[in-house]
């Protein structure tokens, strides 16, 4: 009878732990749904604008920050954009943007910058830098860029109209 009550007894406790495992994995199961729901609904929605260049329209993934949220006010802008030392493009805006300096040490093709607190510049080339910047964002498709700002003096259109 004892024999049988320990039986009973560990038998009860199994199942005890079984349904307590079967619950736990459930609400682990739900937790995790909630906290993929939350990512879902915080993703930071990449922000976008156009460049066009002789004709050429380039995109441009923005940088999540303070400057570019304050260049993308400007917007539509056509600007004229001087040449500098053969690998940029420059151009000084009426107005002062938010800044976040940082050296960046390489320079890439594509890279939308600002210098100081309202020269926007548009690299053509890579390269080793000292100077200091603010991202602004990335040119994403670069390939024929070199070859549209290769005159002096360059007219770029910005506009926002690839957002989302």
């Amino acid at each position: 009878m004892i024999r049988n009550s320990f039986k009973i007894i560990f038998i009860l406790v199994c199942c005890f732990l079984l349904v307590s495992c079967i619950n736990n994995n459930t609400v682990n199961t739900d937790t995790e749904k909630m906290n993929n729901d939350l990512k879902d609904d915080n993703k930071v929605i990449e922000m976008k604008i156009s460049a066009t260049i002789n004709g050429n329209i380039y995109e441009i993934s923005l940088e999540d920050n303070d400057t570019s949220k304050k260049f993308v006010e400007l917007l539509p802008l056509t600007i004229q954009m001087d040449d500098l030392n053969q690998n940029e493009k420059y151009f000084y805006l009426d107005a002062a943007l938010p800044i976040q300096v940082y050296r960046p040490g390489n320079i890439e093709t594509g890279d939308f910058m600002l210098y100081g607190n309202n020269c926007l510049v548009l690299f053509y080339e890579s390269f080793q830098s000292s100077y200091s910047y603010t991202k602004l964002g990335t040119m994403n498709n670069v390939e024929n860029l070199k070859q549209d700002l290769s005159s002096n003096r360059i007219e770029i259109t910005f506009k926002n109209d690839l957002s989302q």
